[in-house]
């Protein structure tokens, strides 16, 4: 878990890999306990990946976490009386110009920061 994690180090600074990152994400998409997702982005907070398809696969477990408060009925069930709420997600970066290997810059956080409702 990821109590477990941060509690194991004084910073709470955490490495992970991609698979966890999505495992935990895709956890607290169906807890009810949790009500929303908080990012930091930019320099000295990046992140490194394996390239667009680690983005790509996280980027699709936080677009499951932003959709998670959706019921589907089935048909001839009517409207769900009760909706729950969305679960907002929210990031603060403070540039998307993180420099990458070939010397331009990268558009990985950008895109990332796509999937989040409210980016600061």
């Amino acid at each position: 878990s990821l109590r477990s994690l941060l509690s194991s180090k004084a910073d709470n600074s955490v490495e992970m890999s991609i698979d966890q990152v999505v495992d935990l994400i895709h956890q607290a998409a169906t807890d009810p306990q949790i009500v929303a997702l908080y990012g930091i982005m930019g320099h000295g907070n990046g992140f490194s990946t394996g390239g667009w398809a680690h983005v790509e696969e996280l980027r699709n477990a936080l677009l499951v976490f932003q959709q998670s408060h959706r019921r589907h009925l089935e048909p001839g069930q009517g409207m769900d009386p009760t909706p729950p709420k969305p679960k907002p997600m929210y990031l603060y970066s403070n540039t998307f110009a993180s420099p990458s290997p070939t010397g331009g810059a990268d558009m990985k956080e950008y895109y990332l920061a796509s999937a989040f409702t409210h980016v600061h």
